[in-house]
């Protein structure tokens, strides 16, 4: 009969502190029109003039993305003549999102956020803060991770007696990791700030992750 295998399990946190080198401007732009085409045409006109707009301030055109595009037909609930509720046709709407990577300046941001302004596209604006290569900041999470689940393994295993063995299994169940700064920019806010220097420093972004390490003891 085999001997079952004494194991001991440990949970690594891994922890990753670092300064925002980047910024994601957010912009959607909204646009109603009765027909299709005018629709579709006064879009374009928005998002030509933003583009142009921020192209002017220094921002590579690759780096404006859009990240979705919806065209829908919109109704609304009216009554009759008889007082009956019909559904009426009532024009599109166009949804279209754009996203711009841009490294973190203040000064650009502020520039920016004027041209935005001066366009009358009227966008909604959100403005993020986060690092470029996140793939370095996922890496180092993981290393912390198992640095921080073997040093506890070695801890109980000499408070229980016992010595740590090979290492059996991990389990790490990867979810994309939130890799951005708490510090957000209100959309009332920044556009107040267009015509100034923007005097704030964002904060470090915090990350943790958790992964399950099983190792044998004898």
């Amino acid at each position: 009969m085999s001997k079952v295998k004494r194991t001991i399990v440990v949970k690594g946190i891994g922890r990753v502190k670092r300064a925002p080198d980047q910024m994601e401007l957010g912009l959607v732009v909204q646009t109603r029109e009765k027909e299709y085409e005018q629709t579709i045409e006064k879009a374009d006109a928005s998002i030509c003039k933003l583009n142009a707009a921020m192209v002017s301030e220094g921002v590579e055109l690759e780096d404006i993305k859009t990240s979705n595009l919806s065209i829908q037909a919109e109704y609304e609930n009216a009554q009759d003549a008889r007082g009956n509720y019909v559904r009426r046709f009532v024009g599109y709407l166009c949804e279209h999102e754009m996203m711009i990577r841009v490294p973190l300046d203040l000064s650009l941001l502020g520039r920016l956020l004027r041209a935005i302004s001066q366009t009358n596209a009227h966008p909604q604006l959100s403005i993020r803060f986060t690092v470029k290569d996140k793939k370095s900041v996922v890496h180092e999470l993981l290393a912390s991770a198992a640095e921080d689940a073997l040093e506890k393994a070695r801890v109980l295993a000499e408070a229980s007696g016992v010595t740590l063995g090979k290492l059996m299994h991990v389990e790490d169940d990867w979810q994309e990791a939130v890799i951005f700064s708490p510090t957000n920019m209100r959309v009332s806010e920044a556009m107040a700030m267009k015509d100034r220097h923007l005097a704030i420093t964002p904060e470090d972004m915090d990350v943790s992750h958790t992964v399950r390490f099983v190792w044998a003891i004898e």
